[in-house]
């Protein structure tokens, strides 16, 4: 029962990553202001796509305990699902750069 609980909230994190990083792409695409216009540097030019993965990584890493604990999971579950996510993130990250 746990297992389909947590698949379930792991499916919705995941959805909301992909939904968070292709706004953000979108808003980087459309030429949205997202750097201040007295800034010497910007973390959006400098990173490009990587930065829209990070943005969809930390959405699903945010995501995930909240639609566990709304799913019924215990407090152990939605900690180390969560946990997970962001290890797998952060490895990820170190991966790539």
């Amino acid at each position: 029962m746990d297992t389909r609980l947590l698949g379930r909230s792991l499916l919705q994190a995941v959805l909301t990553g992909l939904l968070a990083a292709f706004a953000y792409e979108v808003m980087v695409r459309t030429g949205a202001p997202l750097c201040a216009p007295s800034a010497d540097h910007c973390v959006v030019d400098l990173l490009g796509d990587l930065f829209t993965v990070q943005i969809g990584g930390l959405a699903a890493a945010l995501a995930l305990p909240v639609f566990a604990r709304r799913a019924g999971l215990g407090w152990p579950a939605t900690v180390a699902a969560g946990a997970a996510m962001v290890a797998l993130n952060l490895a990820w990250f170190a991966a790539v750069t």
